[in-house]
């Protein structure tokens, strides 16, 4: 994992789709460059990216309807090229507190691209509704019917949901304290820093930056977008944070992508310091605090030459101490263990924290070997704590010792106590409390030499420096702990709250919980059973005093969590993917626990939108995906079955034309059940298991997103197959129809009817993987594939984005050249133009919108990259799409023609954004502003990384925000609106001959 500093390059022509200056970058961890004030995109935005809807959202003539037996005729004229919302509703039916929609009848941006059934470059219109539901059958008593015509799309910040402050992300959340209360940093691929009482009550986020604070950070990659705005760009393969402190920030490996940006903290003063291959400075106010965000190295690499999985660890410091007066830093504790060995740093560094200079050695030796006894010596150090007056407090762990030094370097005094691994200093009292356990990191060679095989955990404690006097050593419960094939770090993390109430000592603590690392996964060692104990994840970050002379927990984050959102183990691969059934309006939350590499989910989270109150449901099978069809039946996905099921008893509903399966799941840690009648599909899971997606249209059409992996299937089908009207039988195994061009594997589109019968196969040919696919009432299909958009002869400038695409009913297919076509693509059979997405010409698509979502394999890097997380987009019952743009914080929505509508969401943490219902989420939020450089700030939702969304029609929208360990809550209003109650409106169908049909 090597980085490369100081170099300058120029930003290539096909970075960038224009740029009318050359700029200078200097390559930066990511390898993208730290841009400059000229850096990004420098001319208009491109028609594609541009908001087409004008304002204002107004009548000049307000809807006038008309009735001739089941015809309905609605008129009305707006003052500009908005966009509209028609919707047949029924009054007193409602769901989730709103009017439930019969009919979604219309909607669009009008003008010149104006979806049907809107007149294009028309503002006076007329909308036909020929008097039939959603599902295409008549509705007899229209009289309790309303027609509803709304102009401008107004979403709104709601309310938070699923989220708690307590929650723990990663294995093992670290500390600092501070007088304001503790500073408690967590992490798993995305990073959080928090501020907590004293009390363990949360205050308020520090990272993710406050949006009223992010230009304030120094060092941040500036970039303007071809969208018309200017973002800071994200670090990592997965473009999830924008620290870069640790090893989550590369892309030339995909490796480390989901560890943490820091193994150690420290705070003093109004400064934040975080380290691990990195310093990062920040600040208690959420900015840099004047400094440059990356500081000096501080990890060690270490090249782990016995694993299967050759390659360099960096392994970071995990004891930070600030001097008092907030001017150096000093830190230790490189320590790790592997499957066959285990070894430490044998030194204590100190930087001058105003400056960039490297950091020097305070005291010890920079190498594994030079361990030893002497008065600068260290046998494993393992943490290093700074006293009220400067002096520098060590742990000597094999030595067992605790050693004093004055800030100048110089051994005060060399205290004796039994294997101590962490040692904390009382900043009023001068107190000193040494924990004892036993750490990672002891040599090899010493194993044989360190006779305890056990340490039993045990608190030493000693009056204030000079004296040292030993006042107590007692046991201590810092409960179990867990460890990796391969390890780093502490087994246990503790901080001394100096500041806390009452004269017992107040310890925060935490242990390191298992989770399946790379190692492990490589091994073959993914066993779920560690990762399911939601005990482990109970008894994560603790407040310990003592009460009737025992150790008592007073405060148990875990505990506080399960309260607040029932599911508390961490968020496997972030896969937190949102359904919402149209029968209820409820939410349901997908979070990966099972099946290959943990990407299955054998239980759902059932949110009730208007109360946030929610509730586990378990699930038949751990599947790999889900829709709800229009009557809101649970259609859930295997790698190659699906099944229906009614979720109020979650008892199938069989296809008529399905098959009997015995033991559907997806297994690993899962459930399995015998299925009724499912439907077989053909496929095989691709690397990254997950599939491309599926979903229902009203009429119950269903799209699945088979992968193909380039080889005939298995699987024989045992029912026929029409295709444009022409008879297939598979009883032969499946296999797609090659042509030039076509790649040799990728993802095929199938369609089944609402009982189960094939209706269409292999629609879109040539597709790569898909992250999600739809279908709408018409048949159309709208699928997010992985290739990025190339506009002109320009490639989009993050690679790492994706491409939304309509195809009509009857399909289209994608052309590529090269070795992974099945068989080439001859010259003269390629278009006469550009590719319309990076590597392939696509045939037939209605339109395209770039910039949208994140695929990992993209990258040229990171030996073929990764999808382990990935990202999903929705359709509604309207045919607006709602797609995650994750490195611009929002989220588009286009209509049925590819229109942009709006976008949703600015950058921002949990604290931003004003809450229309104050539940759910802070106590007391920062209003968003023009300030922040976005547009769209005044819908008041704060996003960091929103992978996933899901709709209930037109009345919310949710955002999974993992950069946030939150689900936002977006209610779908409207600037204007006008109702008609049809039985306000006389049925003309009886009218004489020649009566003017279109009076009102």
């Amino acid at each position: 994992m090597m980085r490369r500093e100081g170099i300058v390059i120029v930003v290539p022509k096909a970075f960038c789709l224009s740029l009318t200056v050359v700029v200078a970058v200097s390559v930066t961890a990511h390898g993208q460059g730290v841009v400059g004030t000229d850096g990004g995109w420098k001319g208009p935005v491109p028609e594609e990216f541009r908001v087409k809807r004008e304002p204002p959202f107004a009548f000049a003539a307000r809807p006038v309807v008309t009735r001739r037996g089941d015809e309905i005729t609605v008129r009305f004229t707006t003052k500009t090229f908005c966009d509209v919302t028609v919707a047949i509703e029924e009054p007193g039916t409602e769901i989730a507190g709103e009017p439930k929609i019969v009919r979604h009848l219309a909607c669009g941006v009008l003008g010149p691209e104006a979806p049907p059934p809107f007149q294009k470059n028309a503002k006076e219109q007329v909308v036909v509704w020929d008097g039939k539901n959603d599902l295409g059958e008549y509705i007899d008593d229209k009289d309790r019917l309303t027609v509803r015509v709304s102009l401008g799309l107004k979403p709104r910040f709601e309310r938070t949901l699923l989220w708690s402050p307590h929650k723990q992300r990663g294995t093992q959340p670290i500390f600092a304290a501070a007088p304001e209360g503790v500073y408690v940093f967590d992490a798993g691929g995305v990073d959080y820093l928090r501020l907590f009482d004293h009390e363990g009550a949360y205050l308020r986020t520090i990272y993710p930056f406050p949006a009223n604070k992010v230009k304030a950070v120094k060092g941040l990659r500036w970039y303007r977008f071809p969208q018309g705005r200017s973002w800071p760009l994200k670090e990592s393969l997965y473009q999830q944070t924008l620290l870069t402190s640790g090893v989550n920030d590369s892309i030339y490996d995909r490796l480390g992508r989901t560890d943490a940006a820091a193994t150690g903290i420290a705070v003093r003063g109004n400064r934040i310091a975080l380290g691990y291959e990195n310093l990062n400075s920040l600040a208690a106010d959420g900015s840099s605090g004047g400094l440059p965000l990356k500081g000096p190295t501080m990890g060690y690499p270490f090249y782990n030459r016995r694993a299967r999985t050759k390659r360099t660890i960096i392994i970071g410091p995990t004891s930070l101490a600030f001097s008092p007066d907030g001017k150096r830093l000093y830190f230790t504790g490189w320590a790790w263990i592997t499957r066959v060995e285990s070894d430490a740093v044998q030194a204590v560094k100190c930087l001058d924290y105003d400056s960039n200079d490297t950091a020097a050695v305070f005291a010890g030796a920079w190498s594994l070997t030079a361990s030893g006894k002497g008065e600068k010596q260290f046998a494993l150090p393992t943490s290093v704590a700074c006293g009220p007056k400067g002096n520098v407090y060590v742990t000597d762990f094999l030595n067992n010792r605790v050693q004093i030094f004055s800030p100048a370097g110089s051994l005060l005094k060399s205290v004796g106590v039994e294997e101590p691994a962490q040692v904390l200093v009382h900043q009023r009292t001068g107190a000193i409390y040494v924990f004892s356990w036993a750490p990672y990191g002891i040599p090899t060679t010493n194993w044989y030499t360190f006779k305890k095989v056990r340490v039993a955990p045990a608190l030493t404690s000693l009056t204030a420096y000079p004296e040292c006097r030993r006042l107590s050593r007692e046991p201590f419960p810092l409960g179990g702990t867990h460890g990796n094939r391969t390890s780093q770090g502490a087994r246990y993390r503790v901080e001394l709250d100096s500041w806390a109430p009452g004269d017992e000592p107040s310890f925060w603590i935490t242990n390191n919980v298992w989770m399946a690392s790379l190692e492990d996964h490589a091994y073959g060692y993914v066993s779920q059973t560690a990762q399911l104990a939601e005990n482990r994840w109970i008894n994560g970050v603790r407040i310990l005093r003592k009460h009737d002379g025992k150790w008592k927990t007073a405060v148990s984050f875990g505990r506080l969590a399960k309260k607040a959102v029932k599911r508390i183990n961490p968020i496997r691969h972030n896969i937190q993917e949102l359904f919402v059934s149209p029968a209820n309006g409820r939410l349901y939350v997908g979070e990966a626990n099972s099946g290959p590499v943990s990407k299955a989910y054998d239980r759902l989270i059932e949110v009730d939108p208007l109360t946030g109150r929610h509730r586990i449901v378990q699930l038949p099978f751990n599947a790999e995906e889900m829709a709800f069809d229009i009557n809101g039946l649970a259609h859930l996905r295997t790698t190659d079955v699906v099944a229906r099921y009614d979720p109020e008893t979650w008892r199938e509903v069989p296809f008529d034309y399905g098959q009997e399966l015995k033991h559907v799941g997806c297994g690993m840690g899962g459930r399995s059940a015998d299925v009724i009648a499912g439907i077989r599909l053909p496929a095989s899971h691709p690397a990254c298991f997950h599939q491309g997606g599926m979903s229902i249209s009203p009429q119950g059409h269903l799209v699945v997103a088979c992968h193909d992996n380039g080889r005939k299937q298995a699987k024989k089908w045992e029912h026929g197959f029409a295709h444009f009207g022409v008879p297939f039988n598979f009883a032969a195994p499946y296999s797609p129809v090659m042509f030039p061009g076509r790649s040799s594997a990728g993802t095929v589109l199938h369609v089944w009817d609402r009982y189960g019968r094939p209706m269409r196969r292999d629609i879109v040919q040539g597709l790569p993987q898909l992250d999600g696919v739809h279908i709408d009432k018409d048949d159309n299909l709208y699928l997010m594939a992985w290739p990025t958009r190339t506009i002109g002869d320009k490639r989009y400038f993050n690679y790492m984005t994706e491409t939304v695409m309509k195809f009509p009913t009857k399909g289209g297919r994608l052309l590529m050249s090269g070795k992974r076509a099945a068989i080439p693509l001859p010259d003269d059979l390629k278009p006469a133009r550009p590719r319309d997405v990076s590597g392939r010409w696509v045939e037939d698509a209605a339109w395209y919108y770039g910039g949208a979502g994140h695929a990992g394999f993209n990258t040229p890097h990171a030996g073929g990259g990764c999808a382990c997380w990935y990202c999903r987009f929705t359709l509604d019952y309207f045919a607006r799409s709602f797609v995650p743009e994750m490195d611009q914080y929002s989220v588009a929505i286009l209509d049925a023609s590819g229109n942009l509508i709006t976008r949703v969401g600015t950058y921002g943490n949990v604290d931003d954004g004003v809450p229309l219902i104050a539940k759910g989420g802070p106590a007391n939020p920062r209003p968003l502003g023009p300030s922040t450089g976005s547009g769209q700030a005044s819908d008041q939702v704060a996003l960091f990384h929103a992978a996933y969304v899901g709709t209930h029609t037109d009345r919310r929208l949710f955002i999974a925000d993992l950069g946030n360990a939150r689900i936002v809550s977006v209610t779908l209003g409207y600037q204007s609106e006008a109702g008609v109650a049809l039985r306000d409106v006389p049925d003309r169908s009886e009218a004489p001959t020649g009566a003017d049909h279109d009076a009102p």
